[in-house]
């Protein structure tokens, strides 16, 4: 089993070797492992027929024998896995059976690694210091999000409470740590469900009785007024989050909401620094990475300086705001 930590931080030493090509060469490779890992840990646990929902199974099935129908996983290279993963949603059972949310992965420029990355092995080609350091954000992102190295112990959602995520008996109704009641489930995946919510988030199936809203209309009132003075607090993230999960929307769904309140360069800049930040540490080269991912957008300095320190202030690295105010809260823009 692979160290992904590990070969992460040997593989950040050769930035500062000056060995590009290889930081890129063995970034993708790593890439590649992961991708392979996952893929294999999601197959046992649908062979090992202790997932409740078939109907995924099912469909994966049907989409491989046609479009994949001699897929090997231990031959396929990281193009042709790139490939299956989109293909397929491949991502959406990770997501369902690790109860994570794999934002910033999906949202890698997987195209772009798979390119640079044959480009680097089949052709005279000198890779920048800027690509390098653009390669170790990648798998950073990939690691810490996927969670790679816990190996998938699974917890199944069946024993969390919805509201705080403490560990619960199944035939608890009601939370010991926050009271949350427990009795309610979705009828057709058997999901716990917050008597609030009209649509099952994890399935999508309305409950029985229960009056449906119009979800996008009510998300876009919600959107209006949490964006009306043209800043996103984290009370109000964490409150968005929340409706859209009592509305039942997809995560995509509810960003192409958002998009139409935000302006569209500010949302890829914050999606950019929360991937940044997905560990809890940022350091010089991400600092870098970040002032060139806000020029290449277009963001001026004084908003991407707000949206820089308002990812600051989540929960996730609060601490490393209150340890490191003085040096984190501009982002200077002067560069060498």
């Amino acid at each position: 089993m692979i160290n992904y930590k590990e070969e992460f931080k040997k593989i950040s030493h050769h930035v500062f070797d000056g060995d590009y090509n290889s930081v890129i060469s063995k970034s993708a490779w790593l890439l590649e492992q992961g991708l392979k890992q996952l893929y294999i840990d999601q197959m046992n646990y649908f062979e090992s027929g202790n997932n409740c929902d078939k109907l995924s199974y099912e469909a994966l099935q049907s989409i491989v024998e046609k479009e994949f129908t001699h897929f090997d996983i231990d031959k396929a290279t990281l193009g042709y896995i790139v490939k299956y993963y989109h293909v397929t949603r491949f991502f959406d059972l990770l997501q369902n059976r690790l109860d994570v949310r794999l934002t910033f992965t999906r949202k890698l420029p997987w195209k772009y690694i798979v390119k640079t990355r044959n480009e680097i092995a089949h052709a005279n080609f000198s890779a920048k210091k800027e690509t390098a350091i653009d390669f170790i954000h990648y798998i950073k992102v990939f690691i810490y999000e996927t969670g790679i190295d816990d190996r998938y112990e699974e917890t199944h959602k069946a024993n969390k409470c919805h509201d705080c995520s403490g560990i619960v008996d199944s035939s608890w109704n009601y939370c010991s740590n926050c009271g949350a009641d427990l009795s309610v489930v979705c009828k057709r995946c058997g999901a716990k469900l917050k008597q609030s919510w009209s649509v099952c988030p994890e399935c999508m199936y309305p409950r029985v009785g229960v009056k449906l809203k119009d979800p996008i209309t009510m998300y876009k009132h919600y959107c209006e007024a949490v964006w009306a003075d043209g800043v996103l607090t984290k009370e109000e993230k964490h409150f968005l989050d929340r409706k859209r999960e009592e509305l039942g929307l997809k995560i995509e769904e509810a960003q192409e909401v958002e998009r139409i309140y935000t302006p569209l360069e500010a949302i890829r800049f914050r999606d950019a620094v929360e991937a940044t930040l997905v560990d809890g540490v940022i350091d010089d080269d991400e600092r870098d990475y970040l002032r060139r991912k806000a020029k290449v957008l277009g963001v001026d300095e004084k908003v991407a300086n707000e949206i820089f320190n308002a990812c600051l202030m989540i929960d996730s690295v609060e601490d490393l705001f209150a340890k490191n105010e003085s040096k984190l809260i501009v982002m200077n823009y002067k560069t060498n």
